[in-house]
């Protein structure tokens, strides 16, 4: 299992700083197969945080930043969609 956070900047808006507001626990390929569950993707898991975020924030401009392990063109189009900037 893995934690995966969100991200956000502090009231005031100082760049380079944020605060962890939503987590998410991600189930390894492994776990879901002992469990004889469906595995999803870390960047399926990566769209669902930002969807609910979506929701919660409308009038809010959300931006997207990951590394390597979120790399997907689906997750991009995706994103362009809800206009996340990434």
């Amino acid at each position: 299992m893995g934690l995966r956070d969100v991200v956000g900047g502090g009231p005031l808006g100082f760049s380079g700083m944020g605060f962890t507001f939503l987590s998410a626990l991600v189930p390894s390929e492994r776990y879901a197969a002992k469990r004889g569950k469906r595995h999803k993707k870390m960047t399926e898991w990566a769209w669902q945080l930002l969807l609910l975020l979506g929701r919660w924030y409308p009038q809010r401009e959300i931006v997207a930043v990951a590394d390597r392990a979120y790399a997907s063109l689906k997750l991009l189009s995706r994103c362009r969609s809800l206009r996340v900037g990434c």
